[in-house]
């Protein structure tokens, strides 16, 4: 195999196994806050957000790391904290139970941010469209493998505990992976570059476009964050399926992608669909156009996300330095969006004593920037190319 498809392999695997590591504990959340004596309702909430607040501040960190250490050493550090997800079933404290699961967030959150400038380090640009939409389906993958076989690997394994101690060691064997497989050579390359430009991160604040994208981006990440949130306990359909079809419009995605379809004739029409499935699904009673509509957006969620990276990658003269920058203040901006968008919400229902109505408006004004901001985006002659 090609060193850069082990790599890969490593990429998609890491991303994997930190969803079956979040996801499985957050299944498991009862008896670790019994475990780790928490009786607050206040903790709790403290403790559900902790990989939003890790999303933001990893966001801001992986640049600095990058510049820092390389990316090289910047990814095994994201590895070596996604691995302190092995404190969580031994967490017999809150503070404890929080400080593994903001750090191995953490971890996630700047393995996001990497796999942007070690994809266009490593491959071609007609291969980035799929690249990127393996890397993208990844958290799905490990989120959906980890709900069909929890019970099995808890009855196979004896406990919940060792199930979240096992994934953390898998976590751990990625991380030497890395070390073993990856070449320093190919992949430090900011130490090769880092003269070339003299884009700070601060002063990617001042780049219009990045803003633009960002605030495009979070009108669709924040409607992710209140689907899997909110709108599974409403029973119109599972989280399985919503994972499930979200895999599905990645794959639909990578395909088009590939030049079937313009990069923003996807994307607009995409943003598109979600307004209107999203709108049929807060506000229409029939229960087969409520599953139909719940199908539908969870597919179109993810569709457009292959062709929104690789739009930024085939930016003319792009660089990963550039990238580095790029992806880490988009996932702050959008992600602290998104984390607002989320405590609204729950504010507004809670306001209306459990009526969605108004969140539901809320939620579909958000969704619009995604729409809004797609049509004033303008696809360059390199991705044109790309595309077609």
């Amino acid at each position: 195999m090609h060193k850069k498809y082990r790599i890969e392999l490593i990429l998609f695997l890491s991303y994997a196994v930190f969803a079956m590591s979040w996801i499985g504990a957050t299944e498991f959340m009862v008896e670790i806050m019994q475990q780790s004596h928490m009786t607050s309702l206040a903790e709790a909430s403290i403790l559900s957000s902790a990989l939003l607040i890790a999303k933001v501040v990893g966001a801001f960190l992986a640049v600095y790391l990058m510049h820092k250490v390389g990316i090289y050493w910047a990814f095994a550090i994201a590895l070596a904290m996604i691995c302190f997800s092995i404190i969580t079933p031994l967490a017999t404290n809150f503070l404890s139970l929080f400080a593994s699961r903001f750090i191995m967030g953490l971890g996630g959150a700047l393995i996001l941010v990497y796999f942007n400038p070690i994809v266009f380090i490593l491959f071609a640009r007609r291969e980035l469209a799929l690249v990127n939409g393996l890397n993208l389906c990844a958290f799905n993958f490990g989120m959906i493998l980890i709900a069909y076989i929890r019970i099995d690997l808890v009855n196979f394994f004896g406990s919940w505990q060792l199930v979240l101690i096992v994934l953390s060691l898998i976590s751990l064997l990625l991380c030497f992976m890395w070390l073993l497989c990856s070449n320093i050579s190919e992949l430090d390359i900011i130490s090769k570059v880092k003269q070339e430009h003299k884009d700070s991160f601060l002063s990617g604040f001042k780049h219009g476009y990045v803003w633009h994208y960002a605030l495009t981006f979070a009108g669709l990440i924040s409607l992710y964050f209140v689907l899997f949130t909110f709108y599974q306990y409403a029973r119109i359909v599972s989280i399985k399926e919503l994972g499930i079809w979200s895999l599905v419009g990645t794959v639909i995605g990578i395909i088009c992608s590939q030049g079937l379809v313009k990069h923003l004739v996807l994307i607009r029409l995409s943003a598109i669909l979600q307004l209107v499935s999203l709108t049929i699904l807060n506000f229409n009673h029939d229960p087969l156009m409520m599953k139909f509509s719940a199908i539908l957006l969870s597919l179109v969620l993810s569709l457009p996300l292959p062709a929104m990276v690789t739009f930024v990658h085939n930016r003319a003269n792009m660089t990963s330095q550039q990238l580095g920058m790029i992806f880490s203040l988009v996932y702050a901006i959008s992600y602290l969006i998104a984390t607002g968008v989320v405590f609204v919400f729950a504010k507004l229902v809670d306001l209306k004593h459990g009526d969605f109505t108004s969140a539901f408006i809320f939620i579909c004004l958000i969704n619009s920037m995604f729409l809004i901001g797609s049509l004033f985006l303008r696809e360059n002659k390199v991705s044109a190319q790309a595309a077609c």
